[in-house]
């Protein structure tokens, strides 16, 4: 082996080169007698002793029940980090047009229904008249007769008023019956309720008033009938609520009585 700088025979125990002096260790790897080591910017060390680098530091703890990380050799940390469902979170804001809606809602609840259960001064052709709560006119009824001379509806979900007048000469009757008049009418609308309403019960009679059950669309009212004489006429009101209202209504329907006025 020859000097690599001047070519001089170098022996195996020369420390340096005889001729230009040249220190065997500043000669390469070739001239000491080693073998270069693999590198590669970085470390790895394997299973069998050997150490590579490849610019990786590479760990991996496997086995079931184990941990597992991995580092590359570009300064990242990867790690299997759990899956965050991110929930809706309401902010002041929103909870204030929340707030505000709810009120909203209980406001026009409560508004509506005291506006139903305001009771409604009505002009009608014939009378005048102050509903239990407020309705809206009907263009028919199940009291609705065509042999009566005249009449109006009156209805909404809960309660319905209806009257009718009938003339005293077309019933054939002359002054002398005007007295049980009233009693006369009842037992005939009787006679007519048990074959034209559904489910018709008589509840009970108190003087001119006549008061019973009736069915329908698959619903049960109360109804309070007066019959009232006035002049050559006969008039028939009505009012009615579900069966279940009754003990609510009854004395409702009293004080709507008492307002009825006749306009002629």
């Amino acid at each position: 082996m020859n000097c690599p700088i001047c070519g001089t025979p170098l022996g195996d125990g020369d420390a340096f080169c005889s001729n230009c002096g040249t220190k065997r260790a500043e000669m390469g790897a070739a001239y000491n007698n080693t073998q270069p080591s693999q590198n590669y910017g970085g470390m790895a060390r394997n299973g069998y002793g050997n150490a590579n680098n490849y610019g990786n530091t590479n760990a991996y703890q496997n086995g079931y029940g184990n941990t597992n990380a991995y580092q590359n050799g570009y300064g990242m940390n990867n790690t299997m980090a759990p899956v965050r469902t991110s929930g809706t979170k309401m902010g002041p804001k929103n909870i204030l047009v929340l707030a505000i809606a709810a009120i909203m809602v209980v406001f026009c609840v409560f508004g509506y229904s005291s506006y139903i259960n305001t009771p409604q001064k009505v002009n009608m052709a014939d009378i005048t008249v102050t509903l239990p709560q407020r309705m809206s006119k009907q263009s028919s009824s199940v009291f609705a007769d065509s042999d009566a001379d005249g009449g109006e509806f009156y209805m909404n979900r809960k309660v319905g008023f209806a009257y009718l007048k009938y003339s005293v000469g077309e019933l054939g009757l002359d002054e002398g019956d005007l007295d049980g008049l009233e009693n006369l009418f009842i037992r005939i609308m009787t006679e007519t309720f048990e074959n034209s309403l559904e489910g018709y019960e008589k509840k009970d009679q108190l003087g001119d008033h006549l008061r019973f059950y009736f069915t329908e669309s698959g619903h049960q009212f109360f109804s309070d009938m007066k019959i009232e004489v006035h002049g050559n006429e006969i008039y028939m009101f009505v009012v009615y609520c579900k069966r279940a209202d009754e003990d609510k209504f009854q004395s409702k329907f009293t004080t709507m009585y008492n307002t009825i006025e006749f306009n002629r």
